[in-house]
């Protein structure tokens, strides 16, 4: 049994490094004291709010588990001075802790933890002994998060849904099931399904709740990569998550060109555009992921501004923002609040059924003000509609 009182740390040697940019996937570039680095990322999530150039990114020297090419793996970086933790594959060892220390009030009674159990075609996390009663978990790490409310996945992931749904078939047979949702910011105070970046998954989680335990919880890391004395319980407002995830609201589309272009406009005339990055604007009332997939198909013989920007960008990003509010006029504000310009071409932003598009002169995924502009247009402004609706009542 892990001595309670001893704080656990994840690492033996770490180093601090600033992040310079993402490579790929698995792979980060960071500036080391002196010299230019490259480390292994065991994290597949966009981390577009934690990997920004310039912040503190904390390294471990590498061992057997990492790709050999690299000398390093990137463990954790700063948000706001606070480490959080990015290698995925210690939350299992967090949630052991957790549960050995009586941390987390839904897994106080469990007696027995057994780790990476296989159940028929499927691999769990773990298998929990409660009495005379067994428990399948399955945990998930989650870095995502506004000021107080975070959120999972921050990419699609269908490997996570197909988790939930085998854990919702299991119940159905009588075993007991859960998922915990391992946060590892230390101000959040609600979780719920990200919904804008995978409307599948949410969905998928809403109907299994009634089946399986679904728990989150927040812990605190502290220099040195130490678990820190605060675990919160997270509770998940349902009502409002099954009200927001609806496929309809406003998209983002973010190119990139690394050479300029001719394109020919509406009315039938060429306009140049230079290389740069350029945000498209798009809303949809219903069926938004299915309009998206329509502007993101190359159209080869299409005319279509859009279409001919999509064939010509050497990388694209999309962003939804799914929601029952009117959003188009504040994106649009907060693309020209940082510097964005009406692309000559396209409609423009007072066409009240159409899409726009804004041409910026840095990536807007590196920078910080559009990041914080994406994270309150998807996650913060739902703290006023939670607010609205735990607030007491008066009376007539």
């Amino acid at each position: 049994m892990t001595d309670p009182r001893k704080p656990l740390r994840l690492f033996d040697r770490i180093e601090s490094a600033i992040f310079l940019d993402r490579l790929n996937r698995f792979v980060v570039r960071c500036r080391r004291r002196s010299e230019t680095v490259t480390a292994y990322l065991p994290n597949p999530g966009r981390l577009w709010e934690l990997l920004l150039p310039g912040r503190t990114i904390y390294l471990e020297p590498a061992d057997e588990t990492t790709p050999k090419k690299h000398r390093w793996t990137a463990v954790a970086v700063e948000r706001e001075g606070v480490p959080i933790l990015l290698h995925t594959h210690c939350a299992n060892r967090v949630v052991h802790r957790l549960i050995e220390d009586g941390a987390l009030p839904e897994y106080r009674d469990v007696t027995a933890i057994m780790p990476e159990v296989k159940k028929g075609r499927s691999r769990f996390d773990f298998l929990l002994r409660e009495g005379l009663r067994h428990r399948y978990l399955e945990v998930k790490s989650c870095t995502l998060a506004g000021k107080t409310i975070a959120m999972f996945p921050d990419a699609a992931t269908e490997r996570g849904a197909r988790h939930i749904r085998e854990l919702s078939h299991l119940a159905g047979d009588g075993e007991r099931c859960g998922v915990l949702f391992l946060v590892h910011w230390p101000t959040a105070r609600l979780f719920m399904p990200d919904y804008h970046t995978d409307l599948a998954f949410s969905r998928t989680l809403c109907e299994a709740r009634h089946r399986i335990a679904v728990t989150a919880c927040s812990v605190e890391w502290r220099p040195g990569i130490i678990l820190g004395p605060i675990v919160r319980p997270l509770p998940i407002p349902w009502d409002l998550v099954e009200e927001e995830s609806r496929d309809r609201g406003c998209f983002l589309i973010l190119y990139r060109l690394s050479g300029g272009i001719t394109i020919r406009g509406p009315s039938a005339k060429n306009v140049s555009l230079p290389k740069g990055h350029y945000v498209y604007v798009g809303e949809a009332d219903n069926n938004l992921t299915d309009l998206l997939k329509q502007r993101l198909r190359k159209r080869e013989t299409s005319f279509d501004p859009l279409a001919q920007l999509r064939r010509s960008a050497d990388r694209i990003r999309t962003a939804p923002i799914r929601t029952a509010d009117s959003m188009k006029e504040r994106i649009i504000e907060g693309l020209r609040s940082l510097g964005g310009r009406e692309t000559p071409g396209f409609p423009t932003a007072s066409s009240p059924s159409s899409g726009c598009c804004f041409s910026m002169t840095e990536d807007p995924l590196t920078n910080e003000g559009f990041v914080n502009l994406l994270i309150d247009w998807r996650i913060n402004r739902l703290e006023a509609k939670i607010s609205e609706r735990t607030a007491p009542q008066g009376y007539d």
